[in-house]
């Protein structure tokens, strides 16, 4: 249940993330910190759609803003770390190890389902459409 203009917009936005994830992913395999079997374009789409995932956790409650952050390094961390070799291997896993750090700090942290007492009330899907109706 997507308008076409929003639609275009999140195509829009993919489009530049994928495109900045690309270019990063062929600098990292320039420089030698990237496995060489790696292709970037498909690993560039995996990242979006888990920054994707996130955004949408954090859309539906389920993350604090504070821990988007986090989450997103978490996320993407964890994914990048399978790809990465040498000094940005060390770099990204100590990153990606204070990020869970301090998703789990926090009570309603990465790993726990969205608390139904949650200050932030998200509608349902058939409210929307029933209140568009």
């Amino acid at each position: 249940l997507q308008s076409e203009s929003a639609r275009e917009m999140r195509d829009l936005v993919d489009r530049a993330l994928i495109g900045e994830f690309k270019t990063a992913l062929a600098q990292m395999r320039d420089a030698g910190e990237l496995f060489e079997w790696v292709d970037p374009a498909t690993l560039a789409r995996n990242l979006t759609v888990q920054l994707e995932f996130t955004s949408m956790r954090w859309a539906g409650g389920e993350l604090h803003s504070k821990q988007l952050p986090d989450a997103a390094i978490y996320g993407v961390g964890l994914m990048l770390l399978g790809a990465a070799t040498g000094a940005s291997h060390r770099e990204l896993a100590a990153r990606v190890e204070r990020a869970q750090d301090q998703l789990l700090k926090n009570p309603r942290n990465a790993a726990s389902p969205r608390d139904p007492a949650s200050p932030r009330k998200t509608k349902d899907v058939a409210e929307v459409v029933d209140a568009q109706a």
